[in-house]
């Protein structure tokens, strides 16, 4: 898949202007494929589930689950697990959000 957005389908294509516009279509596909949100306010988790096993698990043989780190403490308690599969050359997809003083 790194082939066909840097290098097109052939994986030779050295057109400076073709890989960010191969990126955004792939970006858009992943997108609308996890049921993201129309003004592009993000995929919910499900959606976001999804996108992993069926984006990143054939690649790295690796099935994926979503942890929820809202405090200090959790995200310490993951940390092991995510310096293992970084460690192993497995990717780790993250999701992040950002709340003000309103929620």
């Amino acid at each position: 898949m790194i082939l066909v957005l840097t290098g097109g389908e052939s994986g030779q294509e050295s057109d400076l202007d073709a890989f960010p516009e191969r990126l955004v279509a792939e970006q858009h596909r992943v997108h609308e494929e996890g049921h993201g949100a129309k003004n592009w306010e993000g995929m919910q988790l499900p959606g976001k589930e999804k996108a992993a096993e069926r984006e990143v698990s054939p690649h790295t043989g690796a099935e994926y689950d979503y942890t929820a780190t809202p405090s200090a403490d959790a995200r310490r308690d993951a940390l092991p697990d995510i310096e293992r599969a970084v460690d192993e050359g497995k990717p780790v997809p993250i999701g992040i959000e950002g709340y003000d003083e309103k929620g």
